[in-house]
């Protein structure tokens, strides 16, 4: 556990576990109310202890679990198939800019 009081969770860290997960998945899984989980996440009531760490765990077991069969998150694939913004600043070497340059004498 990251969070300096050990009797709360990092609300932070459990917004982050929580993205994309709807209200009343979340609450089934956490055995809470949607209405308790809807508190914690608008932070009226504090998040106990366990729930971010509860999430933090199921996150790496699911990763593993992925990782064992083969396939890679998502959000990985997704990141190596899009181009950089400036990657077109990058698609040849700046030595070919340079020699052009010095072979023109301009």
């Amino acid at each position: 556990m990251h969070y300096p009081n050990l009797r709360y969770g990092n609300p932070t860290e459990f917004r982050a576990y929580v993205r994309g997960i709807p209200l009343k998945d979340l609450a089934k899984q956490l055995k809470r109310s949607e209405r308790t989980v809807s508190d914690w996440l608008n932070e009226v009531k504090r998040i106990p202890y366990w729930v971010p760490e509860l999430l933090r765990l199921r996150h790496a077991e699911t990763d593993l679990y992925m990782l064992r069969m083969g396939y890679k998150r998502l959000e990985e694939q997704q990141r190596r198939s899009q181009k950089a913004a400036n990657e077109r600043l990058f698609a040849q070497p700046a030595t070919s800019a340079l020699e052009a340059h010095w072979a023109t004498g301009k």
